[in-house]
């Protein structure tokens, strides 16, 4: 993609559906009622992005925060650091950059994924806190090459531009294999009904126990007092579930979503995306896999 700032800059667009356009049913870029655009070439703005609201804990005003990952961004000829921004669209008229991390290892590729939620309950009568989960999910972990990690930040703490090894995780999830790329997905979701975010992270180049080559590994960690904080190295015993592919390549968790396919009311079910696999016969024709009520506790 081209923009008017340079090559493979990046530009979101965003279109409000309560506008009145008549009959049309295509929208061209001169119908855009707000844009953003990245501030650098070759950084890819825009390849993940997604809105949360969230609750100043200083001023209990409400802020609904625009995310925008800008994963391959290279600063000083280390390529693909990534990075993370931030826009308070509260006020479409008044917009304003809230903060901006900078990934600091060559091929960190932050803001690859990411999402904000509230796992965590503590016995303090502080109110409790939206807390970002940011991957990184082919930084380099000790001599393992695109290991991954995935950290969870305070919102609160995040103001103006940082770099990632400048803020204080809440948890820091480490992989523990080479190129299995740890939180290529972060997803927050309430899994098991009890009002608690819970967190969903792929690992879709994880050679599993079963040694399924490329098979792919996700967890979830249930929200709540039991959610972990610190370090995280153990992900396969940390976890509450652990879902694993029983075929070679087939990258399960490439892609994730939640919903209430057994309408329960409550509780979300899994759509895991397996893009290369041969599970039908078909070669790396790719398949999605319904996984009801991954969490039963």
């Amino acid at each position: 993609m081209q923009t008017f700032q340079g090559y493979q800059t990046g530009v979101v667009w965003v279109f409000f559906f309560d506008v009145a356009r008549g009959k049309r049913l295509v929208l061209i870029v001169t119908d855009v009622d707000f844009a953003v655009q990245g501030d650098d070439m070759f950084q890819w703005f825009g390849q993940a992005i997604s809105v949360s609201d969230v609750v100043d804990q200083k001023t209990s005003k409400k802020i609904k925060l625009l995310l925008v990952g800008a994963p391959t961004y290279n600063h000083n000829k280390q390529a693909g650091l990534g990075k993370l921004f931030s826009f308070d669209i509260t006020d479409l008229n008044h917009t304003k950059t809230r903060f901006v991390i900078e990934g600091t290892e060559i091929f960190d590729k932050l803001g690859f994924s990411f999402d904000v939620g509230r796992p965590i309950i503590t016995n303090s009568t502080f109110p409790r806190p939206y807390v970002l989960a940011l991957s990184l999910p082919t930084r380099k972990i000790d001599s393992k090459n695109q290991a991954g990690l995935v950290l969870l930040l305070d919102i609160q703490n995040l103001q103006g531009s940082i770099k990632i090894n400048e803020t204080k995780p809440i948890t820091s999830f480490f992989s523990d294999d080479d190129f299995s790329r740890l939180g290529y997905r972060v997803r927050y979701n309430d899994f098991n009904g009890d009002s608690v975010d819970d967190l969903f992270l792929s690992q879709p180049y994880k050679s599993s126990v079963l040694q399924t080559l490329d098979g792919g590994r996700n967890f979830v960690f249930l929200g709540g007092k039991q959610f972990p904080v610190g370090d995280v190295k153990h992900l396969l015993f940390g976890a509450t579930v652990c879902i694993e592919s029983r075929f070679h390549y087939t990258l399960l968790g490439s892609e994730v979503e939640a919903l209430d396919f057994s309408k329960s009311g409550t509780k979300k079910d899994l759509l895991l995306s397996s893009p290369t696999s041969s599970d039908f016969g078909a070669e790396q024709a790719g398949s999605v896999s319904l996984i009801l009520s991954p969490v039963t506790a």
